[in-house]
């Protein structure tokens, strides 16, 4: 409580040059900022759980990944059974083998398209960063290596499907090679002769057709081998 002694002496403290706040001796109580406080203890580094806490991080694009594969799948199935319908007969693709391969040659495309799909939308969402102004260097470097990825992934898929074709040119002739072994074994083929005309020759023997069909292959063979891949 403030007394007319303690205001005439702060007033001479004033008049003096020295502050009454500064000058003033009286022991401060416990409830006064100029408690003297011991040493703070040492604070431990804070942990940050990410996890648990929101953070407001803007949602650049959306991504499911079961409907997205699905889809891709259902693209890779038609991809697959359109090489394999034009090739071989309804007959051929119907055979237990055949469509064993078709599956696994469905899942090879489908893990193809979803590397090719996944690496795209990191892709676009590094340009939609970058359009709001975040130049980061890495940024940039990080897009030239999905560039370049993307490229190589797209000319493994169309060396895959390559592949595909050249695999089910195959099956059709080794399963009518092994048709036609079995007609032999079952005495249904009789040896013959051919004979050359204006047009070709005349094949007069099932063995010969088997040579030529034989032969036939190989020249398939041959021209899938020379197959390459084109970049635009």
């Amino acid at each position: 409580m403030s007394t007319i002694k303690q205001d005439r002496k702060d007033l001479e403290m004033l008049l003096n040059g020295i502050s009454p706040i500064e000058g003033n001796s009286t022991p401060a109580t416990p409830n006064q900022s100029t408690l003297v406080q011991g040493p703070a203890p040492q604070q431990q580094p804070s942990v940050i759980d990410n996890a648990g806490s929101e953070i407001g991080v803007e949602k650049v694009f959306e991504f499911n990944y079961e409907s997205i594969r699905k889809g891709l799948r259902k693209k890779a199935r038609k991809t697959v059974l359109n090489i394999a319908n034009h090739i071989l007969t309804e007959t051929m693709v119907e055979e237990d083998y055949v469509q064993d391969k078709i599956e696994q040659d469905i899942e090879t495309l489908t893990d193809l398209y979803m590397q090719v799909e996944t690496n795209t939308l990191m892709q676009q969402a590094l340009v939609s960063t970058v359009s709001k102004g975040n130049l980061m260097p890495r940024y940039f470097e990080v897009f030239g290596q999905l560039t370049e990825k993307i490229s190589a992934l797209n000319k493994q898929v169309v060396s895959t499907e390559q592949t595909i074709r050249k695999t089910y040119l195959d099956l059709k002739f080794e399963i009518r090679d092994k048709q036609e072994e079995e007609m032999g074994a079952n005495g249904n083929l009789a040896l013959g002769t051919t004979q050359p005309t204006n047009t070709g020759t005349l094949v007069t023997s099932s063995l010969d057709l088997i040579a030529k069909a034989k032969a036939k292959h190989r020249e398939a063979i041959e021209a899938a081998k020379e197959t390459t891949y084109v970049e635009e």
